[in-house]
């Protein structure tokens, strides 16, 4: 019998993970001139939210989809927010695979 996609443990991490992409976003806005005395506690936040996002991202990918759904939900979430981190050939074949994932669905 298979997985109902609601049962698929990478979405509940797919969720998590987007709520720290935007607190981590969030935490990067009004940054204080460098030398600023705010400056270092403003720093301080923005790692920390950093931190938090990266935390559940490895959880994230470390996490073993069990639906087509929940493969395609986490290779789209990954490419949103890691494009510009991922290396050129690399970049290529993720996107590659994410096209086929939804042209057959």
């Amino acid at each position: 019998m298979p997985v109902k996609s609601a049962g698929d443990p990478v979405l509940p991490k797919i969720e998590a993970c987007k709520i720290a992409h935007a607190a981590f976003e969030a935490s990067c806005e009004g940054e204080p001139r460098c030398h600023a005395p705010e400056h270092k506690a403003w720093s301080d936040r923005q790692h920390a939210a950093d931190d938090v996002y990266e935390n559940k991202l490895f959880d994230l990918v470390e996490t073993q989809a069990t639906t087509r759904q929940g493969i395609t939900q986490m290779l789209d979430m990954y490419l949103e927010y890691e494009r510009g981190l991922i290396r050129e050939n690399e970049l290529a074949l993720l996107e590659n695979i994410q096209r086929y994932l939804h042209a057959s669905a």
